[in-house]
């Protein structure tokens, strides 16, 4: 096991999220499963452009009728895509509300060459799942074991690997002033530094989008899964507000957001990088 995904896991275990998870004693298929958030997200992901020049990225890299395996395929920002190009389509999702969305989304469009597997990426037997000419795994990495998760899905690449995760959102110091001491998740770089640790040798490329989100959709999100009071929400507009981030635009009050992703690539018999 690389030294690095050890500190995945303290990183992993200290971050905001999972301790409001365990502290609730909720899991993360019942959040998604219950919270009804892919149909507010679909909105709020409009906003952000995501998966926007995510998904041209991977797209690039698709031969048409190609195999795909997607990692935590959630309602198909990219599943559906990638279907439209691909031969077949392996999603693997966990969560039964996510599943549901996939479904009625593919039939709505009338793809046909998706094949759903519900569950955790950690609990897909390996010796079961084959190999693929392009394996994706977009934000989906809640894997306190993620040594093991990479090689199964290293050992699954038949072609490329892609990795994408959160670089940084430009709310690290919004989120330390309104909601208190505030621990990041790991990101797309250590994705990176655990693969070239385990001795594959993959590229990364950072990728920025620029977002005007609207307060009421943003506050929004944030209700969904902190305590946010009226004390709260008037310390996030003081805190968005004294750093340049609010604008009224077309009557309506937008913070303004720049993301940057990490799309992290490993393509077997590939050049070194």
């Amino acid at each position: 096991m690389p030294v690095l995904a050890d500190e995945w896991k303290r990183l992993y275990l200290r971050s905001a999220w999972i301790r409001q998870m365990e502290e609730s004693g909720t899991t993360f298929g019942e959040f998604w499963d219950t919270c009804g958030a892919e149909d507010r997200d679909l909105e709020f992901f409009r906003y952000t452009s995501y998966p926007g020049p995510l998904l041209e990225i991977v797209l690039d890299s698709l031969t048409p009728g190609s195999s795909v395996l997607e990692i935590g395929a959630g309602g198909g920002a990219y599943t559906i895509p990638l279907a439209r190009v691909a031969g077949s389509v392996v999603a693997v999702e966990p969560s039964a509300g996510q599943t549901a969305r996939l479904i009625e989304r593919s039939r709505n469009e009338r793809i046909e060459n998706i094949r759903i597997i519900r569950q955790r990426w950690e609990d897909v037997d390996g010796d079961d799942i084959g190999e693929y000419d392009l394996v994706l795994a977009a934000y989906c990495f809640f894997m306190p074991d993620i040594g093991d998760a990479l090689q199964k899905m290293i050992e699954a690449t038949r072609g490329e690997l892609i990795l994408i995760n959160l670089v940084d959102h430009g709310f690290e110091e919004i989120l330390a002033s309104v909601f208190g001491e505030y621990d990041p998740a790991p990101r797309g770089v250590h994705l990176y530094a655990c693969l070239r640790e385990m001795g594959v040798q993959a590229s990364v490329e950072i990728v920025s989008r620029e977002a005007f989100i609207p307060y009421s959709i943003l506050s929004d999100s944030f209700r969904r899964c902190r305590d946010f009071d009226r004390d709260t929400e008037d310390r996030l507009r003081a805190a968005l507000a004294s750093r340049g981030m609010l604008e009224n635009i077309d009557g309506k009050l937008q913070a303004r957001r720049t993301y940057r992703d990490a799309v992290v690539r490993w393509r077997r018999n590939g050049p070194e990088v």
